[in-house]
């Protein structure tokens, strides 16, 4: 059994300490480039030192669904002649539409930690992850992700070829 979500802050000499179990049902993104919902429980532990919100999740459980959305074309990875990045220095990058890039109001350091337990589902794949992330949102180049994640096992249909790793989830 999964307690029921809670996260406590305690007070610290440089800030707060984050400790907790959260749980999501039907968490909702829709972004340009990514899209889908997540269902899971984590336990949660960290700390939140103005602006620096460092945090460790290690997923229970988790299933990533993604939206049901048509085959598109492949893209050349040529670089697009329609999309240039300017930069103007180390603090600075510029995008052709001259706005600047807006730096986070609390930068976050988030590890994720999923031991075999992170399943993704949508219309050609059925893939159970192990994973070991870190997003850092204050990167000199923007949000960075590093570390690693494994296909257990499962399937995923590419530019219609079918791979399978192991055995299909249950």
């Amino acid at each position: 059994a999964v307690p029921a979500p809670s996260v406590r802050a305690h007070p610290s000499a440089s800030g707060w300490r984050i400790e907790g179990q959260a749980k999501a049902r039907d968490f909702t993104l829709d972004g340009e480039r990514f899209g889908g919902s997540f269902d899971g429980s984590a336990r949660v532990t960290g700390r939140l030192d103005q602006p620096v919100l460092v945090a460790r999740l290690e997923l229970d459980e988790g299933t990533i669904h993604l939206p049901d959305v048509p085959e598109k074309e492949l893209q050349s990875l040529d670089e697009h002649p329609d999309f240039v990045v300017v930069t103007g220095g180390a603090d600075e990058r510029l995008l052709v539409a001259g706005r600047h890039r807006r730096e986070p109001v609390v930068r976050t350091k988030l590890h994720l930690i999923a031991p075999d337990n992170l399943r993704v589902k949508g219309r050609d794949v059925d893939l159970l992850l192990s994973a070991d992330v870190t997003l850092d949102t204050g990167a000199e180049e923007g949000a960075a992700f590093e570390g690693e994640v494994r296909a257990l096992r499962g399937t995923a249909a590419v530019a219609g070829k079918k791979f399978t790793k192991g055995k299909t989830p249950n």
